[in-house]
């Protein structure tokens, strides 16, 4: 029987890099406008440590922030309504894109791709559901390529990639084949700036002493129009243990709420992200072999008890639908929240690190919901750019498309419609 474990030679937690020397610390102080604060919210001037030991840089934000305050996300367009025409009506968002024009929605439960100006007025649609050319049977990720005026639609029937023109006109279907040592079963798909695509994979190496044994290595390939692998990105490991609760037969274990993870992207660039949120800190992996430490000062959020009560008793009445007799055993849900969730890099050069705010108690059905923000770093230099608010029903899952000024996301409106919104970020320094 072959097994598979981690593949060895990445990273691991803390290993990671490599020991601090004792260098003079260099201190940077940038100008910035807007409102006056302590720093933690990101109001004043933007001050960092920054530490280099070889071709590690780290870049620690004391308090303040380029933009000198918090940005804001005003709406510009709502596409999607309770009742109407079909193409208002949305199901399951499961992609989002844009260009300076258009925005593109993939509503998986159709399925189909719609086209909308920056108004939310529908343009067209893109394809449909099938499997002759131009058709695809289960779409669960879209992508744009503006330069190459391309629209590249993941079909996980068949392992297919459905490439059409911006305007819809139907190109070609690239059929992955990513053979012998490679696999790929996730709907990860990425766009690079020169209109490279990536997809998410799996890299079997055997072992040179235990041929029946495999170190299994993650990897974003990179893939030509004609299927051929032409570049193989590691995919950061972290060895940490996450806090988890175990169900009852064959009902898998499951994260306990609020415990810190591990998590990583791929930016447009080709830049690697990663890192584990049990403290404010991740890495910025560039292809020139240089390496990004960001950290910054955030005071951490407190779980308060009401809030951790009703996980607690939610998660153990899930547990015991297939459980009746199902008692917490694991870990405690921990007293404060992890310092960030995820990663989402905009195309623009920047990264956007998503954290919780404090939870909210919502009317009588005694329901708890987490708030959120994004800090907001440059990707090549890690200057902390400040904060974005978030505001309430935005998902983020399907990832938001992010540029310049503009932000397209999967949201759900007060009544719990599906709808997608877009927004234009505006710094605290425009009026």
């Amino acid at each position: 029987m072959t097994s598979a474990r981690p593949y060895p030679g990445g990273p691991s937690g803390r290993a990671l890099l490599p020991p601090r020397l004792i260098l003079p610390t260099l201190v940077l102080l940038f100008g910035g406008c807007g409102r006056a604060g302590n720093g933690l919210d990101g109001g004043g001037p933007w001050q960092a440590a920054i530490d280099t030991v070889g071709s590690t840089v780290t870049v620690r934000t004391l308090e303040g922030s380029v933009w000198g305050g918090r940005a804001r996300l005003v709406e510009t367009a709502s596409i999607g309504a309770e009742t109407g025409e079909e193409y208002e009506l949305l199901g399951q968002v499961r992609g989002v894109a844009a260009t300076g024009e258009r925005i593109y929605v993939l509503d998986w439960q159709v399925p189909i791709v719609r086209v909308y100006d920056h108004t939310g007025g529908f343009v067209r649609n893109i394809g449909r559901q099938g499997g002759g050319p131009g058709e695809y049977r289960d779409p669960v990720a879209i992508g744009v390529d503006e330069a190459g005026d391309r629209l590249y639609i993941r079909d996980m029937s068949g392992g297919l990639i459905h490439m059409f023109s911006l305007a819809g006109e139907y190109l070609e279907t690239l059929r992955v084949r990513l053979g012998g040592a490679y696999s790929s079963f996730t709907k990860m798909m990425r766009i690079g700036l020169r209109g490279d695509l990536y997809l998410f994979g799996i890299l079997y190496i055997p072992e040179s002493r235990s041929p029946d044994r495999v170190h299994q290595r993650y990897v974003m390939l990179g893939t030509r129009p004609n299927g051929a692998v032409f570049d193989t990105l590691s995919v950061p490991w972290y060895d940490f243990p996450v806090l988890q609760i175990q169900g009852s037969g064959l009902k898998p274990r499951v994260n306990v709420p609020f415990s810190p993870d591990k998590d990583w992207n791929l930016t447009p660039a080709g830049a690697m992200i990663g890192g584990v949120s049990d403290s404010y800190s991740f890495e910025i992996r560039h292809r020139d072999g240089r390496t990004l430490m960001i950290e910054r000062a955030v005071a951490p959020v407190p779980v308060q008890p009401e809030e951790s009560r009703w996980h607690f008793e939610t998660l153990s009445a899930q547990m015991r639908l297939t459980d009746p007799g199902w008692i917490w055993r694991g870990p405690s849900i921990p007293d404060r929240k992890p310092a960030y969730e995820t990663f989402i890099p905009d195309r623009s050069g920047r990264i956007w690190v998503l954290r919780k705010g404090p939870g909210m108690n919502h009317g009588d059905s005694g329901e708890w919901r987490d708030t959120y923000l994004f800090d907001v770093f440059e990707e090549q230099t890690g200057r902390y750019l400040g904060e974005v608010g978030v505001p309430p029903g935005v998902r983020f899952e399907p990832e938001p498309f992010i540029r310049d000024d503009l932000f397209i996301a999967s949201c759900f409106d007060e009544s719990g419609v599906p709808c997608v919104k877009g927004y234009r970020i505006v710094r605290p320094h425009r009026r």
